[in-house]
């Protein structure tokens, strides 16, 4: 027997606050976008954090992904976007430090 959709908001709610983590940084991305396409904001940001601090940088992606529109004007999201840059300065200069190592 299936279980069946949830058709309200309180369904899709019920579903959000069942969303498991996962040790793949990439897949609470998705999982994150997805829940914030569906109004699932508090459960969004907490699942985008997780990302940024697996080192998932997200950024700029997180910038201009659709399903992220309903949280770009949240403070919480400033703060994972902030995050995410960082995330993303610090493998940038990894990396250089890492080319010019392979040079000498």
């Amino acid at each position: 027997m299936q279980t069946p959709v949830p058709s309200s908001r309180f369904g899709i709610a019920a579903l959000a606050a069942n969303v498991q983590t996962s040790e793949d940084p990439e897949a609470n991305y998705l999982a994150a976008a997805n829940l914030a396409f569906c109004g699932q904001n508090k459960q969004a940001l907490r699942l985008l954090r997780l990302a940024v601090q697996g080192n998932y940088c997200s950024w700029p992606a997180m910038d201009s992904d659709p399903f992220f529109a309903s949280v770009r004007a949240m403070p919480d999201f400033a703060a994972i976007r902030a995050a995410g840059m960082a995330c993303q300065q610090n493998f940038l200069a990894a990396r250089q430090h890492m080319q010019q190592e392979a040079h000498q």
